[in-house]
């Protein structure tokens, strides 16, 4: 509190107080994750609801994935299920505060298993409406596949094409 000396209308000086008001908002120290950008980091473009937009040619040597097979589908889509919660709690401190480092989590591979995965995400805004556009992530594999081969989605699996002749419908 400051006190501010005003003069009245009658001409005598009085003491008025005034305060400051603000308001603060967290933001995290891009030192809290420095991960080297080597060949097992890809980035990757997201809409704000964590559906992919683009990702990395790289992506399709480290998980076995052409970009084209994850653009279009959720970044949950691609997680373990016991990891959900960890998710989604990293995506709602993204949505309040702009930015936020997942804990560790699995991604699904092409080949069979899971990667051990840890995401910086950012939200990017327009420069001129101030609008939050997508958000980009980096995406560092903390260790290599778990149950390496085995089949656990759909997504895993290359579609069989209908033999000439046939129509599907």
């Amino acid at each position: 509190m400051k006190m501010s000396v005003r003069v009245s209308e009658s001409g005598e000086e009085e003491k008025v107080p005034m305060f400051m008001v603000a308001i603060g908002v967290p933001l995290m120290f891009t030192s809290t994750f420095e991960v080297p950008l080597d060949r097992a980091t890809f980035t990757s473009r997201h809409s704000l609801d964590m559906n992919f937009l683009s990702c990395d040619e790289s992506v399709a040597d480290l998980l076995g994935f052409k970009p084209a097979e994850i653009v279009g589908k959720s970044w949950y889509h691609f997680q373990h299920a016991c990891d959900l919660d960890t998710a989604l709690a990293c995506h709602k401190t993204l949505l309040t505060k702009g930015q936020s480092v997942s804990k560790y989590y699995r991604f699904l591979v092409r080949s069979g298993g899971w990667v051990w995965l840890q995401t910086k995400a950012n939200i990017v805004y327009d420069s001129k409406t101030c609008q939050p556009q997508f958000v980009l992530c980096t995406n560092y594999i903390i260790m290599r596949s778990d149950k390496e081969d085995f089949i656990l989605s759909t997504e895993q699996i290359n579609p069989v094409p209908a033999p000439s002749g046939w129509t599907l419908w």
